[in-house]
C-alpha cells in the first residue's frame, strides 16, 4: 500500500531555477553597488564644484585646442565676465596679444613635457586681458590631466595688480628716504632701532649696520632721555609730532640741534608698533640765532 502524500517531503526546487534566483540576486546586489557608487560619485563631484566655484582664486579649465570648459565664479570676478561667455572661447581671449605667440610655444612644451616655469609664488608675473580689454598682472600656476584619452589643462590664477602697485609704491617711498638731505629712522615701541638713512649716519655718525638694532636712546643726551619716553609715549596713543626741537648726541659725543616730527607705524590689522621719525639739522639756524641775539 502507498503511503499518505501528505507525509512526503516537498518537491526539491530545480537545480536551474536556484541558479537563476541567485543570479537575480547577485544581480540585485550589483546594481545596489552601482546605485552607491554612482551616488557617491556624484557626491564627489558635488563637493569638487564647491570648492572649485568658492575658490578664492580663479580656475579656468581648458581642453587641448585651448577653448575653454571650465570658468569658476573668481575667474569671473577677475576678468569681468560670465563663464556663459567664457566657455568656448579661446583661452588667449584673455591674453593679451603681444603674448599670444610666447603663450602657445609655452603650452606646446608644457603638453610634452610637463615642464612649466609658471608657478605661485615665483617672481615672474604675467599679464592678462580681462573682457574689456584691461590689462592686468597675475600669478598662475599650470596643471595638466587626461580624460577620456584627451588632455585637460588647468590654470589657477591670481591678480596681483595690487601687490604690484604696492611694491612700486614702497620703491618710490624708499627712493625718498634713501635721497632725503633730513635723517630719518624707524623704531618700534621700546626705542630699537629699525632702519636708518644715509641722511642720518651723516647726521649721527653711526652707520646703518652698527645703528640698526641698538636703541634710540644711543643718540640721546642724558638730559633728554625723559624726554624721549615721553615721546615713544605720544606715539604709543596714536599721536603725532610736529617740529619739536630738541637736541640728539653724535657718535663723537658732540651735541647736535634737530627739529624732529615723528608719525605712528601701524602693522596690517592697524595696531600701532613703532614710530617714523625725521630728525632735520638745526644747528646752524640755532647757531645764527645766537650770534645775532648776542652780538660780539
Amino acid at each position: 500500500m502507498k503511503g499518505d502524500r501528505s507525509q512526503q517531503s516537498p518537491a526539491a526546487i530545480p537545480p536551474a531555477r536556484e541558479k537563476t534566483l541567485a543570479e537575480l540576486q547577485d544581480y540585485k546586489c550589483t546594481v545596489e553597488e552601482l546605485q552607491l557608487a554612482r551616488a557617491a560619485l556624484a557626491e564627489s563631484r558635488a563637493r569638487l564644484d564647491a570648492i572649485i566655484h568658492s575658490a578664492m582664486d580663479a580656475i579656468v579649465t581648458s581642453d587641448e585646442q585651448q577653448r575653454i570648459l571650465l570658468f569658476n565664479a573668481a575667474a569671473e570676478k577677475m576678468f569681468a565676465c560670465s563663464a556663459e561667455q567664457a566657455i568656448g572661447e579661446p583661452i588667449e581671449r584673455f591674453i593679451p596679444k603681444r603674448f599670444h605667440r610666447a603663450h602657445r610655444e609655452h603650452m606646446r612644451k608644457f603638453a610634452e613635457t610637463g615642464v612649466t616655469s609658471r608657478a605661485m609664488g615665483k617672481q615672474q608675473t604675467l599679464w592678462a586681458v580681462r573682457w574689456n580689454g584691461e590689462e592686468f598682472q597675475i600669478e598662475a600656476s599650470i596643471s595638466q590631466t587626461e580624460s577620456s584619452g584627451k588632455k585637460l589643462f588647468t590654470v589657477i590664477l591670481r591678480d596681483v595688480t595690487g601687490q604690484m602697485q604696492m611694491q612700486a609704491r614702497n620703491l618710490r617711498l624708499a627712493a625718498i628716504v634713501e635721497s632725503s638731505d633730513d635723517a630719518i629712522l624707524s623704531k618700534d615701541l621700546s626705542g630699537t632701532i629699525t632702519s636708518w638713512n644715509p641722511s642720518a649716519e651723516r647726521l649721527f655718525g653711526y652707520n646703518e649696520a652698527e645703528i640698526v638694532g641698538e636703541n634710540v636712546r644711543l643718540i640721546v643726551p642724558d638730559d633728554r632721555q625723559v624726554e624721549e619716553q615721553r615721546l615713544l609715549e605720544e606715539i604709543a596713543q596714536g599721536r603725532q609730532v610736529r617740529r619739536h626741537e630738541t637736541t640728539r648726541r653724535h657718535k663723537n659725543g658732540s651735541e647736535v640741534r634737530v627739529s624732529l616730527s615723528l608719525s605712528p607705524v601701524r602693522n596690517e590689522r592697524g595696531e600701532i608698533i613703532g614710530a617714523a621719525s625725521i630728525a632735520h639739522d638745526i644747528s646752524e639756524g640755532v647757531a645764527a640765532e645766537k650770534y645775532f641775539s648776542h652780538p660780539v
